[in-house]
């Protein structure tokens, strides 16, 4: 895009020199121009704290079969696990 930009040539003539479809020019030369009015982008900085075994321990997820909700634990038998979400969902 730069290329072109820089060319002063219009963009058909430099599409067809430069081996590029109109349309995917006209594509980018949007997309760019669209980012740019949005305004600049502000980083910020995150700061993550570890988890302790604890709280790992006590970790949880919800699993939901049609109407069924299964809550997994930390340590769980995914072999029974896939059994049960089988089970539920030949039934829902």
């Amino acid at each position: 895009m730069a290329a072109f930009q820089a060319s002063g040539q219009r963009l058909p003539r430099w599409c067809e020199e430069n081996n590029v479809k109109p349309y995917q020019l006209r594509y980018w030369l949007q997309k760019t121009e669209a980012t740019s009015e949005s305004g600049p982008t502000h980083w910020l900085s995150v700061n993550v704290a570890p988890w302790t075994k604890e709280e790992r321990s006590d970790a949880s997820m919800v699993v939901r079969v049609g109407p069924a909700t299964i809550e997994v634990h930390d340590g769980f038998d995914p072999v029974l696990f896939a059994q049960v979400a089988k089970a539920l969902a030949e039934l829902c």
